[in-house]
């Protein structure tokens, strides 16, 4: 018929009623709910330190960035979770008078990844791993890093200061809406280097771990842990020894509206060695429990990635 609307007219003014007729949305498809958990914070961080140490007291600042982040994947099957952290570092080292004046810079990267079980909606198995590095290099200003040896021993805190870990864990998870918590029981190896006075250590640890998150608003978490060193032999001395380390760490972080935050770590570790010589004499002997309190301030900068 003469006049008669096109099959593809027709087809574009059907489309056109149906997206003008108020129940429209009911026709069209829907697309899945986003369904992964997200939550995180990245940028400029401003840091406050204090501690105490087998070496002396100490009180440094840091200036730099972090991203650090949870987040799950292939709709909450897998559990990512990642801390970096690159700044410059400085402060003072009270180990003699007048105090040692230390500047440098520190990195750090703790990442783990892990697969959740679920047989609820909610709760689900989780087994994972991780694994961390801490790097630190502070030099005083009244000495080179070839002439800390001629000064009050800074092991741990001044020169060169590494720290790595490997860890496998097991517990369960909870997710539920914009909360998360994590507990686990994990089995650790780690190590450290030495100073100019005292050797590098290996340790092999167990422990456990809790964590809380409210997406983009509240972290929390809790860890605690013993681990031991081979035994080390000594037939100069007549002697063999093995340490013990146990440590206790809490952390909280705030973030605000604008994704600022505001965040504070405790820590508390103390070594112990177990002493034996070969005519049996026995001793065991503890270093002075290391204390460390950590303030952070950030705000965000750039789009987050995550």
């Amino acid at each position: 018929m003469r006049g008669a609307a096109s099959p593809r007219v027709r087809c574009a003014i059907l489309a056109l009623a149906l997206c003008a007729s108020p129940h429209a949305h009911a026709l069209l498809p829907r697309l899945p709910p986003e369904t992964e958990y997200k939550s995180g914070s990245q940028g400029a961080v401003v840091a406050v330190s204090i501690g105490t140490s087998a070496v002396g007291d100490t009180l440094m600042g840091e200036l730099g960035g972090e991203s650090t982040a949870i987040r799950t994947l292939q709709d909450q099957t897998y559990l990512l979770r990642w801390d970096t952290w690159l700044s410059a570092k400085g402060g003072e080292l009270a180990n003699q008078h007048p105090y040692f004046t230390l500047l440098g810079g520190r990195t750090h990267a703790d990442v783990e990844f892990g697969r959740r079980f679920s047989w609820t909606p909610r709760w689900s198995l989780y087994a994972g791993g991780g694994a961390s590095l801490d790097l630190g290099l502070l030099a005083a200003t009244s000495l080179g890093l070839g002439s800390l040896d001629t000064a009050n021993a800074m092991d741990g805190v001044g020169g060169l200061t590494a720290r790595g870990a490997l860890r496998v864990e097991g517990g369960g998870s909870w997710i539920d809406g914009r909360r998360s918590l994590l507990l686990v029981v994990f089995v650790e190896e780690s190590a450290r280097n030495g100073g100019t006075r005292l050797p590098g250590i290996a340790l092999t640890s167990i422990g456990v771990s809790a964590r809380f998150d409210i997406a983009n608003r509240l972290f929390l978490a809790c860890e605690a842990s013993w681990g031991r060193s081979l035994t080390a032999s000594d037939a100069v001395r007549g002697l063999s020894d093995r340490t013990m380390h146990e440590s206790l760490s809490l952390s909280i972080r705030k973030i605000f509206e604008r994704g600022m935050w505001l965040g504070a770590a405790l820590s508390l570790a103390v070594d112990k060695d177990h002493t034996v010589y070969t005519q049996g004499m026995t001793y065991d002997t503890s270093d002075a429990p290391s204390f460390g309190l950590l303030v952070t301030f950030g705000v965000p900068l750039g789009r987050r990635w995550w």
